[in-house]
This record gives structure tokens, C-alpha cells and sequence, in this order.
């Protein structure tokens, strides 16, 4: 039996708001982060569409704004990085006119199209962009290890008194992270363990020496590989409200 996820819980309210539709969904985020995901019922999210956009429905006030006569549309809200969308070309402000020649009027009808896709298809996308047309090809992508990260976690590191935790949609929204940045949330700082200078409450650890981190229990073993490697320090990516920054922490 084939299910169509649009997320983990999705309830979406439309309302009218300066001419545009805005698309609400309780759980923060997606027709958003998925956009539309297809599995089986019971396997894993593997061979699930993804694309990594967040589309908005437009009426007819707002499509006229742009020039165009249609009396509904879907324009981009948003594109997350490194994703299927931004790989193929797609803007923020993009409004989509049509996928492989089927005209795009509505949310539904997006998602109707993209859900019946699996990954490494290839989608022909038509978008009105700044009065004029551009075609893409966009290639569905499939749900790597952290993009299927959505399980309430945590984890200490206790050499730093760290702990950290996944995140969530709720974690999200406390912290104000993006929906497409993949990492791990500082939610403790033990201050006498004295780095609470060098990493906050709320930062997003984004990378470990270099390797993508996802879940709380990835930071333990790579510490400890690093000090098993004769590592004197280790490097930190680390994403904060002033954006990204490395850090350096002694390996104790």
C-alpha cells in the first residue's frame, strides 16, 4: 500500500492574508522540507521523493501583481540548500507554471505530481521568473540519514558537559532554525567545564571534524575517534544566529 506523507503530522489551515494564501502547518514546516514523500507502509523513508521546497498558493490579486492572467498559482517561498530544487535552478519567488506540461495551479496539484515520482526521476519544470519563462530539469532526490532525522533525541558529551539534541520540529522552532539546516541542537552548557564561551545554548553543531552530524550519540564516537587518532583538538562547524562559524575544543 502506497502512502502519501506530506509530513510527520500535518494539519493546514488556508487563509487569506495581503493577497496571498499563506500555507500554515502545525508541526512547523512542510509541504515544506518533504515536499512530497511516497513509501510503502511499514519500510523505511528510503525511495521517498524528495525535493527540499516550500511552496506557497497564490490568488488571482497576487498572480496579477506579476502580470499573469491565470487566477491561482504556486510561487516559492523558499529553497533549501544543496537540495533537489536549488540543484536544478529554482528560485525563491519562482512561481511554478508547469510540471512535465501539466499546468500548475493549486498546492494539491503539485503535490499530486511530485508524490507519484520517485527518486532520480526526472521532472520538467516551467517557472515565471521576473516576466519571463525558464525551464528546469529537476532530478528527485531521495532522503539521505539526515533528512529522516526527526526523532526526539539527546545526548551528553560529557568531557565538555555538553548536551545536545535533535532537531525536531518543536527544537526548531525554540531555537529559530532554518527547516533545511541538518545538525544537532546545544541545549546544555555546564559552565565549569569551561567552554560556555565557546559554545551557547541553542548554537546547531553542524559538522565534526569535518564529518555531518545528525544525531546526539555521532558526537561521542567522534570524539573518541579523534582522541583514539592522537588528536590534540577538534573542529566544530557551528551555526548561530550571526551564521556559520568554526570552533576549536581541546580533546581532554
Amino acid at each position: 500500500m502506497v502512502m502519501l506523507v506530506l509530513s510527520y503530522t500535518i494539519i493546514k489551515y488556508l487563509f487569506e492574508a495581503g493577497g496571498l494564501k499563506y500555507l500554515t502547518i502545525l508541526k512547523t514546516c512542510i509541504l515544506s522540507c518533504v515536499l512530497a514523500s511516497v513509501f510503502h507502509a511499514g519500510t523505511s523513508m528510503a525511495g521517498s521523493a524528495y525535493v527540499g521546497l516550500q511552496p506557497q498558493e497564490m490568488t488571482t490579486q497576487a498572480m496579477s501583481a506579476l502580470g499573469l492572467s491565470a487566477p491561482s498559482g504556486v510561487i516559492i517561498r523558499n529553497v533549501g540548500e544543496n537540495t533537489p530544487a536549488s540543484n536544478a535552478g529554482i528560485h525563491q519567488g519562482d512561481v511554478v507554471l508547469s510540471i512535465n506540461s501539466k499546468n500548475i495551479a493549486t498546492l494539491e496539484q503539485l503535490v499530486a505530481i511530485v508524490s507519484k515520482s520517485n527518486p532520480g526521476d526526472v521532472l520538467a519544470v516551467s517557472l515565471h521568473r521576473e516576466g519571463a519563462v525558464v525551464n528546469v530539469d529537476m532530478v528527485i532526490g531521495d532522503w539521505d540519514d539526515a533528512t529522516r532525522a526527526r526523532k526526539s533525541e539527546a545526548a551528553q558529551l560529557a568531557v565538555y558537559g555538553l548536551t545536545v539534541i535533535s532537531l525536531t520540529d518543536k527544537v526548531r522552532e525554540q531555537f529559530n532554525v532554518r527547516w533545511d539546516v541538518e545538525g544537532v541542537a546545544v541545549s546544555i552548557v555546564d559552565p565549569a567545564k569551561g567552554i560556555s564561551e565557546t559554545l551557547k545554548r541553542g548554537d546547531v553543531i553542524v559538522q565534526f571534524n569535518q564529518s555531518k552530524v545528525w544525531l546526539p550519540t555521532q558526537l561521542g564516537k567522534l570524539y573518541g575517534a579523534a582522541r583514539e587518532a592522537g588528536r590534540k583538538s577538534v573542529l566544530m562547524l557551528v551555526l548561530r544566529n550571526s551564521g556559520f562559524v568554526y570552533v576549536v575544543l581541546p580533546v581532554r
